[in-house]
């Protein structure tokens, strides 16, 4: 997830669904894997001259954690996952990534939050790879959730691709999708969760 594009519309829908997610299983914990990468703060022009942004101002906007808040206030402990993605370090993200999940206790939502989604093809380095599904899932225990953020993709099926990839990679699994089209046409949630086995 880019710093820069946080608390939009998208944003909405995916915090929209992880607390009906946790108000209706009871869930009292969210784990957002945030897959981040952050972006410089923009520049700040007065008659053609940088100013400068003020660090404060960006800070507040595009500050991943305070989502933190929101959970504060429903109730829900959320816990933002924001060390740098990489995506030549992927495996060492990955490792760190399956400690903090193994490490909480009790019935949680992991939320895996890329800007864009599940791989489409073996190559994309900044989506979730469908191996990166598979080891998150092995960690989960009965009663927790894998939520995704799917963005739309150029192709025309994307929403279904996704959902058959996750589906496989999650299997045996019942996965459900959440959207707004009023808010925003090209994002989708796909939710899970893992039963006793």
């Amino acid at each position: 997830m880019r710093d820069s594009w946080y608390a939009d519309n998208r944003d909405v829908i995916k915090w929209g669904t992880l607390l009906h997610l946790a108000q209706r299983h009871r869930v009292r914990a969210i784990l957002q894997v945030a897959f981040f990468r952050s972006c410089p703060a923009h520049e700040l022009l007065s008659d053609g001259q940088d100013v400068g942004m003020p660090k404060e101002v960006w800070d507040h906007f595009r500050d991943v954690r305070q989502v933190k808040r929101l959970g504060a206030r429903c109730g829900v402990t959320i816990e933002v996952l924001d060390l740098p993605f990489a995506p030549r370090l992927r495996g060492c993200y990955m490792d760190t990534v399956l400690r903090a999940i193994s490490n909480r206790r009790g019935a949680k939502i992991v939320l895996l939050d890329p800007d864009t989604g599940l791989e489409r093809r073996s190559g994309a380095s900044k989506h979730v790879k469908i191996g990166d599904v598979q080891r998150v899932w092995r960690v989960l225990r009965p009663g927790d959730w894998l939520v995704l953020y799917q963005h739309r993709s150029r192709v025309p099926d994307w929403l279904s691709s996704a959902k058959r990839k996750f589906t496989t990679a999650c299997s045996p699994a019942h996965v459900c999708t959440f959207s707004s089209p009023q808010l925003a046409r090209d994002v989708v949630l796909l939710a899970t969760a893992k039963g006793r086995q």
